[in-house]
């Protein structure tokens, strides 16, 4: 979500958030955003997940024909086929930590908060050790 939000749109736009995950993948977050000061934080469609670079591109092309998408994050790096025609901007940066900030302290204001203590990581696709162990039962 912060790659997301720190797209700057003038309308409702497509952006979709998308970093190597090495292994032929791209962890891929397609995010709604509106444009302007004071914009609300982007707003996730559907889930995370890890795909196929040329299958997001085919994807891309699709979306970038029915309205404006924003294609954000280091992909495009790895990833050349990404760089789609028709995409209505392109941002290879990192997460900045400003917007990460400024999520939560939106996130704060609305009473929400994480607890700390018990945080663990959310992956998206088993881990090496996790599918090692896996073929290890098998």
């Amino acid at each position: 979500m912060a790659l997301a939000a720190r797209v700057r749109v003038a309308d409702k736009t497509l952006v979709v958030a998308c970093i190597d995950a090495f292994k032929g993948e791209v962890y891929v977050g397609r995010h709604h955003c509106m444009g302007g000061a004071g914009a609300p934080a982007p707003v996730l469609i559907g889930k995370e997940e890890t795909v196929a670079p040329a299958a997001l591109a085919e994807e891309l092309r699709a979306r970038a024909a029915e309205g404006p998408v924003v294609l954000v994050g280091d992909g495009m790096g790895r990833w050349p086929e990404l760089r789609v025609a028709g995409l209505a901007g392109i941002d290879e940066g990192p997460p900045d930590p400003v917007d990460v900030g400024r999520l939560a302290v939106e996130r704060w204001a609305r009473g929400e908060h994480d607890a700390l203590a018990s945080a663990s990581p959310r992956y998206i696709r088993p881990s090496e050790a996790e599918l090692m162990e896996q073929q290890r039962k098998t």
